[in-house]
């Protein structure tokens, strides 16, 4: 259940850019939706901090926090060029945004599928029983 409850934070930083993508050229929205996309972007990122000590064994814990900050640090190098790419190349800026969204669903089906510690535990009570 923990994964499903940090999937909706990730997933709401999507619906945040989505709000961002169609609300340019109107000042006020706009500030709402990037205040929004700031909140939940990094509440998504606490999480990953607050989840790794719960769903990881500890043999495993140092991997699986390094590679979710890995990913977030390349993300975060290649998208202001990527952005200044097609802005150069002429895309609309809601476009841009639109296209933004994709990462953010990725990792909320991503950490949807995390399997819980209450999931691994009744597998590995299941295996010692039979």
């Amino acid at each position: 259940m923990t994964g499903f409850r940090n999937s909706t934070v990730e997933s709401r930083g999507g619906d945040r850019f989505l709000a961002f993508a169609l609300t340019i050229g109107q000042l006020g929205p706009v500030l709402a939706a990037a205040i929004a996309i700031g909140f939940f972007t990094n509440g998504a990122m606490a999480g990953v901090y607050a989840l790794t000590p719960t769903e990881y064994a500890t043999a495993e814990r140092s991997t699986a926090m390094g590679a979710a900050i890995g990913v977030g640090r390349i993300g975060a190098i290649i998208s202001p060029a990527l952005a200044g790419a097609l802005l150069d190349a002429r895309w609309p800026q809601s476009g841009v945004y639109l296209l933004f969204i994709v990462p953010l669903l990725i990792a909320a089906i991503a950490i949807a599928f995390i399997p819980s510690t209450v999931a691994r535990t009744r597998v590995r009570e299941q295996a010692s029983v039979a």
